[in-house]
């Protein structure tokens, strides 16, 4: 379905080119998977380069540069038993490349790159799509953070915030409208959580 529009990268290895040929499958076999490639395939854009690298954490991330898109996939996932490294490889391809690379290139289509870029909705969005896939594939032990996303989407937004560094200037949608203020009482709310820090002697 994806044809070449999603490409392994040409030094991948052996293990790692099995387990992304697997993985594929499994998100296609989705319904949620079948029907966002679909709409990856009728979207603008070059071809996508996946690869995998030695990540801090088990996870992927997609990136824009130059053109050039690329969703990078943690090579820890290779020392995985297969049934359950396919499905969570499933999950993250879902995530990286048909939430956010999906999403974004939507964007800039709509003249609204910027606005995609710096909104929490985007991680939201890519959040729900990697969740039901892997769900879909046959996932059965939900992560902390899935599952807050499942059941209360307001504690998810938050501990992104407060969480995850990369997260922490992303902006809700009702904040993009005045950026600098709302970024400017993020920070008053930090100042404020570091100052009521109880200091315990070990």
């Amino acid at each position: 379905l994806l044809g070449g529009r999603v490409v392994l990268a040409a030094d991948a290895t052996t293990l790692e080119a099995e387990l992304y040929q697997e993985a594929l499958r499994a998100l296609l076999k989705t319904p949620t998977g079948r029907s966002l490639a679909g709409s990856f395939v009728d979207a603008p854009g070059g071809p996508v380069t996946v690869r995998f690298e030695d990540l801090e954490r088990i996870g992927g991330k997609a990136i824009s540069e130059e053109g050039r898109d690329t969703v990078v996939l943690g090579r820890t996932l290779l020392g995985w038993k297969r049934e359950w490294a396919v499905i969570r490889c499933a999950e993250l391809l879902g995530h990286e490349l048909l939430g956010h690379m999906l999403s974004h290139r939507r964007a800039g289509l709509s003249g609204v790159a910027w606005e995609h870029s710096a909104s929490l909705e985007d991680e939201v969005n890519a959040g729900l799509v990697g969740t039901l896939i892997g769900l879909e594939s046959g996932w059965r032990f939900l992560d902390p953070g899935a599952e807050m996303l499942l059941k209360d989407r307001a504690a998810y937004e938050a501990a992104l915030h407060w969480l995850q560094p990369e997260y922490a200037v992303a902006l809700k949608a009702h904040e993009l409208a005045d950026p600098v203020a709302a970024v400017r009482r993020r920070r008053t709310e930090v100042d404020d959580r570091l100052v009521s820090l109880e200091v315990r002697e070990l």
